[in-house]
Parts: C-alpha cells; structure tokens; sequence
C-alpha cells in the first residue's frame, strides 16, 4: 500500500509503528481506551485462507485508519 502525508515519513514510521500503542488511543478515543503490548514466542499459530474480498475490506479500513492518524499527527504536531 502506498500513501502520500503531510509530513516526513519518518515521523509517520515511527507514529504507526513505534508509538502505536500510545498514539491509536488518542486518534481514536471513541474506540480505544488503551492498549497493552503483550510479547509472545514468535512461533506459528496455524494455517489461515484469506479470502480477496477480505483483504481489501481490510486494506480500506488500513486506509481509514493511517487518515485519522494523519489527522491526529498534523493537529498536534508534538506528537
């Protein structure tokens, strides 16, 4: 997936995946109260199929998302 933002993509690197876990509560407080980071193992959890019309309701809600976080990073340029 490729976007264009308003700002360095490093800034929008390190807002979607370093800092998600701080920054999507505060994009979306409406849905997110927190999030906990929890590690496991790495190891495999099983065999999924991906169905086409699942991947690109998925890539639209992804589009959804990084537009909000966009939003959140260009009102509080701090962030």
């Amino acid at each position: 997936m490729e976007v264009s933002a308003p700002f360095h993509p490093a800034r929008a690197f390190k807002a979607i995946v370093l800092d998600f876990d701080t920054l999507f509560p505060k994009a979306f407080p409406h849905f997110v109260k927190s999030i906990e980071v929890l590690e496991g193992d790495g190891g495999p959890v099983g065999d999924i199929e991906i169905k086409e019309e699942t991947v690109k309701g998925g890539m639209e809600r992804q589009t959804k998302v990084f537009k909000a976080i966009e939003d959140y990073l260009v009102a509080n340029p701090d962030a």
